[in-house]
């Protein structure tokens, strides 16, 4: 993914990654009652959903109006649309799991049920994935910020009503999990709860 110039393939590749972190909560289910590995998984698939479709969807409307996917397509777009560039910076931070995103919510959890559940090597293997993981996200970032536009790609980016709906909401919910964690916490510990009901 470090190597990797398509941002749809550096998004495959991340999508691979952030499974393995939803494995990591299925692992640590030996934790306990009060903070274990499922608590963790469903409040990271929650915001995985929401930061994972919005990074797609600014994907698919940029390549849309430009038929570019790769990074130096990129480059300026905070002056071709900074609406976009915006919402993309939010779901790229909670992908690499810092606050106050979702992702880091998710992360938080699924990584604390494995120490918690005695799984130290593995949290300290997912921890440095995190970091370097955040090194690519960041990347596009600074492409988008830092690098000038390429050449006849200096028009302003368009989004159809429905999709600036959709990524409207996705934002709201990438940051509403991390900002105001409490009824997502108790809405996974209720699930849970009630998934061990059953018979």
């Amino acid at each position: 993914a470090i190597q990797q110039t398509n941002i749809k393939r550096l998004l495959a590749y991340s999508s691979i990654a952030q499974a393995s972190y939803i494995l990591i909560g299925l692992v640590a289910l030996s934790a306990g009652p009060t903070f274990n590995g499922l608590d963790g998984l469903l409040i990271y698939l929650l915001a995985y959903l929401f930061t994972n479709l919005g990074a797609f969807l600014v994907v698919i409307a940029i390549e849309n109006t430009t038929g570019a996917v790769d990074l130096p397509a990129y480059a300026g777009l905070v002056h071709r649309s900074p609406l976009l560039a915006a919402m993309l910076t939010i779901f790229l931070l909670s992908l690499a799991g810092i606050p106050p995103t979702g992702g880091f919510l998710g992360k938080f959890f699924v990584f604390g049920a494995a120490i918690r559940a005695q799984f130290l090597p593995l949290a300290i293997v997912a921890i440095v994935n995190s970091a370097i993981a955040a090194f690519y996200y960041l990347n596009i970032v600074r492409y988008m910020f830092l690098l000038p536009a390429p050449e006849g790609q200096s028009s302003t980016l368009t989004v159809t009503p429905v999709m600036q709906a959709t990524l409207w909401a996705c934002v709201v919910m990438t940051l509403l999990i991390g900002v105001y964690a409490q009824p997502f916490i108790e809405w996974a510990m209720h699930s849970v709860t009630l998934l061990a009901a059953t018979p």
